[in-house]
């Protein structure tokens, strides 16, 4: 409703009308959000993984190369570090690809790391574990909520012991706006995370005890490709940031 907004449905993968809608823009902001998401789906089908994030990313790149883009942020994922030894992960921790979902990843960070050096203020953010309101249904929040009401048995991997930093869908925004008003010299690269991991046996232990009511679970040995701890330092955000929490 507001006279400023204006929506344009464009598949990244059609370089024409990518590079048609930027021709007349210059001097503006871009937040590159989207992918193909999810680490279990990118074993069945990893053609739709190359092309809405592999391609994508560089038709989108590709587009913009040649104009004066006064912000970029792409957003990543904390999949990239994959299982570290040493936590909380930092910024500089290597990347240890654990499926390819987090190969796409990787693969355009490099790609932007590649092409938009000479450009201003290019950042990465790897967020860790969103929740929140309007996410994906296969995520675990929500996945818990819908098995509740529907009385239905979920199941659980690696036996209830992954370890997730759960990390707010709003606080994400927030980082994102913030950093879109913020410029750099050289590309940065930033954890956004609540840095405060958890259990999901104690995740499901807190919806029983606000639920008021046992959970069906089916607990079962780790799948392929995922992570056993997603646990990120949010160090270099906050003091980048200045803000506390």
């Amino acid at each position: 409703k507001n006279k400023l907004f204006s929506f344009s449905k464009i598949d990244l993968c059609d370089q024409k009308k990518l590079v048609k809608f930027f021709e007349k823009k210059n001097n503006f902001k871009l937040v590159h959000l989207a992918a193909q998401p999810g680490v279990i789906y990118s074993f069945k089908n990893p053609k739709s993984y190359y092309e809405n994030n592999v391609l994508a990313t560089k038709n989108l790149i590709n587009s913009i190369i040649n104009k004066n883009v006064s912000n970029f942020i792409f957003v990543s994922s904390s999949s990239v570090y994959g299982n570290q030894t040493k936590y909380p992960i930092k910024e500089t921790a290597k990347l240890k690809s654990l499926n390819y979902y987090a190969n796409t990843k990787i693969i355009c960070e490099k790609y932007i790391k590649k092409k938009l050096k000479k450009h201003q203020s290019v950042k990465i953010v790897r967020p860790f574990t969103v929740y929140g309101p309007f996410g994906r249904p296969d995520m675990l929040i929500l996945k818990f909520l819908n098995f509740f009401r529907e009385n239905k048995t979920i199941n659980i991997y690696n036996f209830g012991n992954h370890i997730r930093d759960f990390t707010y869908v709003e606080d994400v925004a927030k980082v994102i706006y913030k950093f879109s008003k913020l410029k750099n010299k050289n590309i940065q690269t930033f954890n956004i995370c609540a840095s405060n991991p958890i259990k999901i046996n104690k995740v499901i232990e807190y919806f029983e005890k606000f639920l008021k009511k046992k959970v069906n679970i089916n607990r079962k040995p780790r799948r392929k490709g995922e992570m056993e701890i997603t646990f990120g330092s949010n160090n270099k955000l906050k003091k980048h940031l200045k803000i506390k929490k």
